[in-house]
């Protein structure tokens, strides 16, 4: 147990040790995917220098912008990055939708005044196996489950905010009235 600890620090930095889960356990999650809209075209029309530039403003800002709204960042994931709420403590869904959309929209402004660029995020709520997961070798703190899936289905959808249809009556009429929302059925992945 010490050396898969000790091969996960690097992974861990922001958890302190009684957050992470000795074993995988099912956990009701919010789970957000943010994503960049326009990674190729930023890759066709610029130097590497500056695409990791770009990359590097978009990590921070969506950081900071899960920071504020008390997320965790489950993983970067090139063009994407997957956060979850409620992975360390419980969370009132309508606080933390609010929290996500006030944040991510002051995020979503800075990224377009600093480089033009713009981003779409995917929220689903739903029960997700959490913990570590990997090898002896190499392990993470991570979750996997329908919820996730979707919440990265919905990023690529055409709205700012794409909610899943799961979550969307636990808002009430908040999403509704939001002209940047959108509310799309759940999405399964097809086995």
């Amino acid at each position: 147990m010490k050396n898969v600890i000790a091969l996960m620090k690097p992974y861990l930095r922001n958890m302190a040790q009684s957050d992470v889960p000795d074993q995988v356990q099912l956990k009701r999650l919010l789970c957000v995917t943010v994503k960049l809209t326009q990674f190729e075209e930023l890759i066709d029309r610029f130097e590497l220098d500056r695409v990791i530039l770009a990359m590097n403003n978009f990590y921070s800002l969506i950081v900071e912008a899960a920071e504020q709204s008390d997320g965790s960042i489950d993983r970067f994931s090139g063009q994407s990055i997957v956060l979850l709420y409620g992975a360390f403590r419980q969370i009132d869904t309508v606080s933390s939708v609010s929290s996500v959309k006030i944040a991510f929209r002051k995020a979503l402004d800075s990224l377009r005044v600093a480089n033009n660029l713009d981003f779409k995020i995917g929220m689903c709520l739903g029960d997700v196996a959490y913990g570590r997961f990997g090898s002896s070798k190499r392990a993470t703190v991570t979750g996997f489950g329908p919820p996730m899936q979707c919440a990265n289905h919905l990023a690529q959808k055409g709205g700012f905010f794409n909610v899943c249809e799961l979550l969307a009556p636990e808002l009430g009429g908040a999403i509704e009235s939001d002209p940047l929302s959108v509310v799309h059925s759940h999405w399964r992945p097809n086995f």
